[in-house]
């Protein structure tokens, strides 16, 4: 078998799990996520119920509906329903594995995430729980203290177009940044009266 067979299928039992809060999911949540899935098969949106470290999220049902959206024409992405309020990484990743036995995973965050990941409970644990590597969406370099002995995996840069946008500063000026948002997303946005109108 060549390399470049042997590049393929591994690719193949790879996962790639990009959780996060998407309030809401924009052009860059989307365009990392498309150059993520050279390193995998498929990508997994997994937004966070209840977030952790942000009030006054949008509801759970408007975030996970946008993102349901933006995956309608991509045949290699899927949204699931994580079936708990928080997503703690024994727990998430475990219920992962119910849901795709046979498969590795490769964990995409963003570099808000990855600063705080060596002081997470169980970080120790990556390798045990599947995750083959982490890739980290930046809009900067890496800081190298999330690239300690804790994190037992590799940790790469992705970087794709938009990579410099980010869910609050689209909230705060819609009208400015509606460009930044999938077409169906600004409808969706606009119908349902979330944030502030989007005028033409």
């Amino acid at each position: 078998m060549s390399k470049a067979t042997d590049a393929v299928n591994t690719e193949r039992d790879k996962i790639i799990i990009f959780a996060g809060i998407f309030d809401p999911v924009h052009n860059g949540h989307l365009s990392i996520a498309k150059k993520a899935l050279e390193c995998g098969e498929k990508l997994i949106f997994l937004p966070e119920r209840v977030p952790q470290h942000k009030h006054g999220a949008t509801t759970y049902e408007h975030r996970y509906a946008m993102l349901k959206i933006v995956i309608e024409d991509q045949p290699n992405m899927e949204v699931l329903d994580y079936p708990r309020d928080q997503q703690f990484i024994s727990d998430t990743f475990r219920w992962l594995k119910l849901q795709f036995p046979d498969k590795k995973f490769v964990w995409l965050m963003g570099n808000d995430v990855i600063e705080h990941l060596p002081k997470w409970p169980d970080v120790d644990k990556l390798a045990e729980l599947d995750i083959v590597e982490i890739l980290v969406g930046t809009r900067g370099s890496l800081n190298h203290a999330t690239t300690n002995a804790d994190i037992v995996v590799p940790v790469n840069v992705v970087t794709a177009k938009n990579n410099e946008l980010n869910s609050s500063s689209v909230r705060s000026d819609l009208i400015s940044q509606k460009s930044n948002l999938p077409i169906r997303v600004r409808e969706y946005i606009e119908n349902h009266g979330l944030y502030t109108s989007i005028n033409n």
